[in-house]
């Protein structure tokens, strides 16, 4: 009970502004120098389906107009290129993270679960959640097309 108590009661301490500045700053000091500390974090709030920029998302990474993989975006360098991590199946921990370009990498606008999910499954329910991704793609698209017959072959929409 004494244990529940002082959680409580540091919880309620840490929605303070003062209280979270201090973690910001240990965290800073302390945690950020353990290894793969910043990754789990940030992977983390991907599960948690966080819209925090540094969060880990799901993308596809096309390697030939016919083959794609599931990939984690785990940072943009601003200059053109990506780091992401190709997860190997069934344990998505474990896998090779690479550089790549921009272009090859299309970000998924589905939690980072659920490509968790199909990975550790050996690629099974890759169909329904790739369907997932296509109904949340057509009403771009159809904006996309309608703005093509208006305007022309001029690219109007950032697909």
């Amino acid at each position: 009970m004494l244990v529940i108590a002082v959680s409580f009661l540091l919880g309620v301490i840490m929605l303070s502004r003062r209280a979270s500045q201090s973690q910001r700053r240990i965290e800073q000091a302390v945690l950020t120098r353990v290894p793969g500390y910043v990754a789990v974090k940030n992977i983390l709030y991907g599960l948690a389906r966080s819209e925090r920029e540094e969060t880990v998302r799901p993308a596809l990474l096309s390697l030939s107009s016919e083959k794609h993989c599931f990939v984690f975006l785990m940072e943009e360098h601003g200059d053109g290129r990506m780091t992401i991590f190709i997860p190997s199946s069934p344990s998505a921990a474990s896998g090779s993270v690479q550089i790549v370009p921009k272009e090859q990498v299309k970000i998924l606008k589905i939690g980072l679960g659920s490509v968790v999910s199909v990975l550790n499954q050996w690629g099974v329910g890759t169909s329904k959640l790739l369907k997932k991704i296509s109904k949340a793609l057509d009403p771009v698209r159809r904006a996309t097309s309608s703005a093509r017959k208006v305007f022309g072959n001029v690219s109007v929409l950032a697909e």
